[in-house]
């Protein structure tokens, strides 16, 4: 099926490019997927596995810090404090329609994630008959209040905060995280959810302005 779709997919485009050399150059290009000669800034290292594991390790330490922050009670006072009210907790999440799924998989970006099986492109092309199950997949993920560990996977790339900055020091830099596109789809209509039930109950802390639509 997958393969029969992306000849479909490239025989259209390749029609579609008829008498325009450029977009079909463009098209060709794009198959064959040249090597980019974008050299990421990295620190010095004679080995790439020892290189990942010492980054693994520090931003690692940076969320288990801050989870050691948000677990100490000190650090909640009377002006921070989030707003308590027990009648407005929030006991399930409303099940994922179909045309939501559709809405959220057509507003996707087609940048796809090294993890995933499927190009975003095609998940775009074929989304009317992928929505059905990735709808199963995400409300089983609801109702079950699990999330797959194999969608927990995240391919990470650090990126150095400043070209100015040592490239030497892994303070300087910033872990950029590409999930596969199902937990992109799961995160989102959790985010929905949580953003709906905080608004709706207003729970909001009245500082609070970054994180929530306006």
């Amino acid at each position: 099926m997958l393969v029969k779709s992306k000849k479909k997919y490239f025989k259209e485009r390749i029609f579609e490019s008829k008498g325009n050399s450029n977009e079909l150059y463009k098209l060709v290009k794009s198959l064959y997927k040249p090597t980019s000669s974008y050299k990421p800034v990295l620190p010095s290292h004679d080995d790439t596995e020892q290189l990942c594991n010492s980054f693994s390790s520090f931003f690692g330490g940076k969320i288990d810090n801050i989870r050691n922050q948000l677990d100490n009670e000190s650090t909640l006072t009377p002006n921070n404090e989030p707003p308590s009210n027990p009648s407005s907790t929030l006991q399930e999440f409303r099940p994922a329609l179909v045309e939501e799924v559709e809405k959220l998989i057509i507003a996707m970006p087609n940048k796809s994630c090294v993890l995933d099986k499927i190009p975003a492109w095609l998940f775009k092309e074929a989304h009317k008959e992928l929505a059905p199950s990735l709808a199963d997949i995400i409300n089983s993920s609801l109702a079950n209040h699990d999330f797959p560990s194999s969608l927990k996977q995240a391919y990470v790339t650090p990126l150095i905060k400043k070209a100015s900055l040592d490239k030497e020091e892994m303070k300087n830099y910033r872990p950029v995280s590409n999930i596969p596109i199902i937990s992109k789809l799961i995160e989102k209509i959790v985010s929905s959810r949580i953003l709906q039930h905080l608004a709706f109950n207003n729970l909001h802390t009245n500082f609070q302005s970054a994180y929530k639509q306006h």
